[in-house]
């Protein structure tokens, strides 16, 4: 629905409201304008959730392909919560360290430093 289109229904509803209770006090326009911005915020919001549905449908053959970032990284963590098996989920961390520019064996070498390590994840 477009801004205009609820404004108008807010404006209206408004007068519906004061014609039925004349006495009781009103939001005024900024309060109907703030309500907008929500609106707004919220149909983004309904925008970026429908698009991280759609790293959810990306095939690892497709994930491989996509240039390193933000959003090769989200397709793997998402793969990797759908996934069976504590070995294919430790694949797709390692595949998002990876897509988000962390060089795994320097990790690896400053973790054992200090002691720790990890096993190989398994790709699925």
């Amino acid at each position: 629905m477009e801004d205009e289109q609820i404004a108008v229904k807010m404006l209206s509803e408004l007068k519906r409201l004061q014609r039925r209770d004349p006495d009781k006090p009103r939001p005024d326009v900024g309060w109907m304008l703030a309500i907008l911005d929500v609106v707004r915020e919220c149909d983004e919001e309904n925008e970026k959730e429908n698009k991280m549905y759609e790293f959810t449908n990306v095939g690892y053959a497709e994930m491989q392909k996509m240039p390193e970032g933000k959003e090769k990284a989200i397709c793997y963590g998402v793969s990797g919560l759908l996934t069976d098996g504590g070995h294919h989920k430790q694949w797709a961390i390692e595949e998002m360290l990876k897509a988000l520019g962390v060089d795994l064996n320097i990790l690896r070498k400053e973790l054992r430093e200090d002691e720790y390590d990890w096993y190989d994840g398994i790709a699925p």
